[in-house]
């Protein structure tokens, strides 16, 4: 049985992530959402701008993980699912959960953006696919 790694914060790219994760696959799959407790609103593991405005994010990542149930229990086809939430930055939280907890694969998704805003902002999705251990599907 493969086991997939799927970064999460309730973005639409996370979910297109998590929607092709679950419908292509037969496995376990772990959606994992980061909390920076240092950054407004959490983190976002897609490539989707941060929410910045508003209060800071009360409920620890509580919400995306609920937001991930609601999409693995809609879409349907996977035999084991998990959630897991972890303190930390994007890039570097997922590269480290998948070096160890034994993935096989990681689906991540990303909002393409290009340009000034990429090279500001970073590509989380980038930064997993050229770090990570393990072959990593990144979905647009």
């Amino acid at each position: 049985m493969d086991r997939v790694l799927v970064p999460f914060d309730g973005s639409p790219p996370a979910e297109r992530a998590l929607r092709h994760a679950v419908e292509d696959r037969e496995e376990r799959v772990t959606v994992l959402s980061v909390v920076d407790p240092l950054s407004p609103k959490g983190c976002a593991l897609s490539d989707a701008p941060l929410d910045v405005g508003g209060d800071l994010r009360a409920d620890g990542g509580d919400s995306d993980l609920h937001a991930a149930e609601r999409i693995v229990r809609e879409t349907g086809g996977v035999a084991d699912v998990r959630t897991v939430r972890r303190p930390g930055t994007p890039a570097a939280t997922v590269v480290d959960y998948a070096e160890d907890n034994d993935v096989d694969a990681v689906v991540v998704g990303t909002s393409g953006r290009t340009g000034l805003r990429r090279l500001l902002f970073g590509s989380v999705a980038e930064t997993v696919a050229r770090r990570a251990p393990v072959p990593v599907t990144v979905v647009k």
